[in-house]
């Protein structure tokens, strides 16, 4: 099956009105976005934790129980980069390099960057299997 991108205007803002903050609070957007991953997960042949979330908070505590919010961000980055060499990409090792071939990013206020990161989420599409 093809790897299907979501990157339709109908699919990024008519089909996700229902997740909007106006039906929503920010924990419970996060909570789906949550449960999105793991059906996702589940489906690819990973741990299925959508009957059993106190084992996913467990799990995930027992990682990282004291990171504060910059670790976490930048862990986030490094399973990116993780992620993009896994699936073939070639990105530089080093930080400068990586910097470097990013920085015509940066002239971007932070609005256009995160309309960026959910475009290139949606165009991924679904992942592979284990």
């Amino acid at each position: 099956m093809a790897n299907t991108a979501v990157i339709l205007s109908s699919e990024w803002i008519e089909d996700a009105g229902a997740y909007q903050h106006f039906n929503l609070n920010p924990k419970q957007q996060l909570a789906l976005k949550i449960h999105a991953m793991a059906t996702e997960l589940a489906a690819i042949g990973g741990t299925d934790y959508t009957a059993d979330f106190e084992s996913l908070i467990a799990a995930s505590d027992g990682l990282n129980h004291w990171i504060n919010p910059d670790q976490m961000k930048a862990a986030e980055i490094a399973i990116h980069y993780a992620n993009a060499t896994n699936a073939g990409g070639s990105p530089p090792s080093a930080i400068g390099d990586k910097l470097e071939e990013a920085k015509k990013l940066c002239v971007y206020d932070v609005t256009r960057l995160e309309k960026a990161c959910v475009y290139l989420t949606g165009a991924m599409g679904y992942h592979s299997s284990f």
